[in-house]
């Protein structure tokens, strides 16, 4: 009598690796951490500590923006870890080093429940030239957001028609909008003038205008 030849079972796991600027974070049930994004903005001119540490919570999100002075040859990356309420951000430095400094805008969003976090930004790992340290550690309160520290760190929402009748918003939340095609009335709004205060950015009526 033939035995059957026993066939061996292979498992096969697959690892994703997410690039770019969207990963995903571990979570478990007692966990208030998800998805996480993040955008990086060209090299700008030199200025240091030009902006505060920023951080808005909208729409589920929890939004913090920085900018990080560096090497202007860089190639900045980003990934995070988090536990509950504790959230590291890590930044990567994949590009080159030189002399030449400049500053790099940087604002990442997490899905978040509302509540306090512990926030710690460490870089800027370089090969293995250049291991972690911490840079910047933040406790932040979804319900006091520190959006603003001036009346410049606000700005009206982008809009096709009556610019200056939008709603006011933080400079780092300012969106591009596709005008092709609109055609503005000449209806009077209510215009306003964009103001921080009390770490928000409120609209400050300021009459009609055309």
């Amino acid at each position: 009598m033939k035995t059957g030849r026993l066939i061996p079972l292979i498992v096969v796991s697959l690892i994703v690796v997410i690039s770019g600027c969207v990963s995903n974070v571990s979570t478990n049930s007692s966990d208030s951490i998800g998805n996480v994004t993040y955008s990086i903005g060209s090299c700008a001119g030199y200025k240091r500590n030009a902006q505060e540490y920023m951080y808005a919570y909208k729409n589920g999100s929890l939004i913090l923006h920085f900018n990080l002075d560096y090497v202007c040859c860089a190639n900045l990356t980003l990934h995070e870890s988090a536990s509950g309420k504790n959230i590291s951000i890590y930044v990567d430095n994949v590009g080159e080093m030189c002399k030449c400094m400049c500053s790099y805008p940087i604002t990442v969003r997490i899905r978040a429940n509302p509540g306090v976090y512990n926030v710690r930004i460490l870089g800027i790992k370089y090969k293995d030239m250049y291991n972690y340290s911490l840079i910047k550690e933040l406790r932040i309160s979804t319900s006091k957001p520190f959006e603003c520290a001036t009346d410049d760190d606000c700005t009206w929402q982008s809009s096709c028609c009556h610019q200056k009748a939008q709603k006011c918003v933080p400079v780092f939340e300012r969106n591009t909008v596709n005008c092709t095609g609109i055609a503005c009335t000449d209806v009077c709004e209510e215009c306003t003038t964009c103001i921080c205060r009390d770490g928000r950015c409120e609209a400050n009526p300021v009459g009609g205008c055309c």
